[in-house]
């Protein structure tokens, strides 16, 4: 569950990070915004393999799934107001999935690069 949350805050700073990639730049750099989408869905990808071992909250996995289906969304859409909506609703998907983990997981991500 640990590596699951970690996976999780990271994958919530490159989305804050794109977020205000777009803010900025709206619909240009489209390159590096679908490369910041694409980390962090690698990000959750590698929570919901970790987190599919047996006897794991099924609940979790499909709020990850869905955090990853609009990320998947949110990477390929060339519409600057559907890709916010999709990244805030992956965000919130990642929130709730890692709450629902166990308690006193909180982590918080430092500044630092969140393109590599």
């Amino acid at each position: 569950g640990i590596n699951a949350v970690f996976n999780a805050a990271i994958a919530i700073k490159r989305i804050d990070a794109e977020l205000a990639v777009v803010d900025q730049f709206h619909d240009t750099k489209l390159r590096i915004q679908r490369e910041l989408i694409r980390l962090a869905n690698v990000e959750v990808g590698d929570a919901i393999r970790v987190l599919s071992l047996p006897q794991n909250d099924s609940v979790v996995l499909a709020t990850l799934q869905k955090a990853s289906d609009q990320l998947e969304l949110a990477q390929t859409t060339t519409v600057e107001q559907d890709r916010i909506s999709e990244l805030k609703r992956a965000r919130q998907f990642l929130v709730q999935a890692s709450g629902a983990v166990g308690t006193g997981l909180n982590y918080k991500i430092g500044e630092g690069s969140v393109m590599f």
